[in-house]
């Protein structure tokens, strides 16, 4: 089966939803499933951009068995509501392309 995952927050991320969304993708990878994730940068718990990637660029690596698009978005250094939704805002409207791109060629 192909599955296809969009979420915010994936490895090398290890606290929040990131744990969780990295274990399912894998196990599923694991049982013979083609697995993509389309994903943002990784900054969480810091709020900043961790080393290696970049904050305003998109990037496609396979790692685990599972395919990773990283797009970019806006991450506040200083998180406030007004803040928090614009991160949110800007991650939906940079995964949008890549997520229906993949339900469109990849399914």
């Amino acid at each position: 089966m192909r599955i296809l995952i969009v979420g915010l927050n994936y490895a090398p991320e290890q606290v929040g939803i990131a744990v969780y969304t990295t274990g399912m993708a894998e196990a599923l990878a694991l049982k013979g499933h083609e697995v993509r994730v389309v994903a943002g940068q990784p900054y969480y718990p810091g709020w900043r951009i961790m080393a290696g990637f970049s904050a305003w660029g998109w990037s496609k690596r396979t790692e685990n068995g599972v395919t990773i698009t990283r797009v970019p978005h806006y991450i506040p250094n200083q998180p406030t509501g007004k803040k928090r939704v614009i991160h949110h805002a800007t991650f939906a409207a940079s995964s949008l392309l890549p997520a229906l791109w993949q339900g469109a060629v990849w399914r």
